[in-house]
């Protein structure tokens, strides 16, 4: 809702408090990756799509980490790293 509002900064800094007091959670890391990849922020949503892949991979509750993968690579390409992005598709 912050973001859809013009509020960048406060989304990902309400969504970093909801990482906070859920630490295991991947939701909040993950849109954190969109919005920094719609911002164009690639390297930011590269790390945050990375960290919510290591706590799907974790803990199992994020339902589609494939679609995780793919958001990923689709950063590091953006962040014109495709080294990273072959190794995340493979």
């Amino acid at each position: 809702a912050y973001y859809n509002s013009g509020e960048t900064k406060t989304a990902i800094k309400t969504l970093n408090q909801a990482q906070k007091i859920s630490p295991n959670d991947p939701t909040p890391s993950a849109l954190i990756g969109d919005i920094q990849e719609k911002s164009g922020n690639y390297s930011e949503a590269a790390n945050a799509y990375a960290t919510a892949l290591r706590l799907t991979r974790q803990g199992g509750l994020f339902p589609n980490p494939m679609q995780l993968y793919r958001l990923l690579a689709e950063a590091q390409l953006s962040a014109r790293q495709p080294e990273r992005a072959r190794n995340t598709l493979q």
